[in-house]
């Protein structure tokens, strides 16, 4: 699997702790290393088949039915996609000499920190 450029260092969320946020960014990153990763394949059917679905039932737009389906967001398994599945990706595919979390003093930054920099 391929790590990350440097560039990637650094935040590459803020401010929010929503799966709804963090997950389609989270993805887009890990797609970047490797585009056929399967968190990023089983992601692009999930995204698909909300599409689908949103047409089906006459929504404007997929976002549009997810906020609906708020609990979509707050199951057991976006949760373990989210923080065991991607958390663990990401950090297979970090620059060099970094890990994945969040920003020490800032629990709602996530990105690639130097890995001098932290107990892990």
């Amino acid at each position: 699997m391929a790590q990350l450029p440097d560039r990637f260092r650094g935040s590459i969320s803020e401010g929010t702790l929503n799966a709804k946020h963090l997950i389609p960014r989270f993805v887009a990153v890990l797609e970047v290393a490797d585009p056929e990763h399967p968190l990023v394949t089983e992601w692009r059917r999930v995204e698909a088949a909300t599409r689908t679905l949103a047409d089906f039932l006459g929504y404007d737009s997929p976002e549009d039915l997810a906020e609906d389906a708020l609990m979509l967001w707050d199951s057991d398994r976006v949760s373990f996609f989210l923080n065991e599945g991607l958390f663990d990706a990401l950090n297979e595919v970090a620059p060099a000499g970094t890990f994945f979390g969040s920003a020490e003093g800032d629990g709602a930054s996530f990105g690639f920190w130097d890995a001098e920099d932290s107990d892990a």
